[in-house]
């Protein structure tokens, strides 16, 4: 007998999708709930880097106060420790390739913290990514 894998399909969660499920009020809420739940569905595995929680936390905790920073937070820990969500940590290499890319597109295309998301998809080969910018599909990704 043979077994066989099979990869779950990844999504990597900018902090535009983050901040808009957290946000009744924000334009994409709707959507970024429906897509959070097709994702479920589908049993895809969300990712993110570490620059991108901070950058949500700190989004949220501006816009929406401490304690709704504190509850997506804790919901972040609660996604990694059963396997919803993975949180990469970018390598030097990593930050280097993201300086030399946000410097080759320029101001004021996309953050830092966008250009080093790209570098990080790319070396882990995630094509598709929940964005309600247009940041990741100038990039080459797929929105879902």
């Amino acid at each position: 007998m043979t077994a066989t894998f099979t990869r779950r399909p990844t999504v990597f969660v900018d902090t535009s999708a983050f901040y808009a499920l957290r946000d009744p009020d924000d334009a994409h809420h709707a959507s970024a709930v429906d897509a959070f739940l097709a994702l479920e569905r589908e049993q895809a595995l969300l990712a993110a880097t570490d620059h991108v929680v901070a950058e949500s936390a700190t989004l949220v905790r501006a816009k929406l106060g401490f304690e709704t920073a504190r509850s997506f937070l804790l919901t972040i820990q609660e996604s990694r420790a059963v396997g919803l969500l993975e949180v990469h940590h970018s390598t030097w290499e990593d930050l280097e390739a993201a300086i030399d890319e946000f410097l080759r597109w320029g101001a004021p295309r996309f953050s830092f913290v966008d250009a080093l998301s790209f570098v990080v998809c790319r070396r882990l080969a995630i094509t598709r990514a929940l964005a309600y910018d247009d940041d990741f599909r100038a990039a080459g990704f797929a929105l879902v």
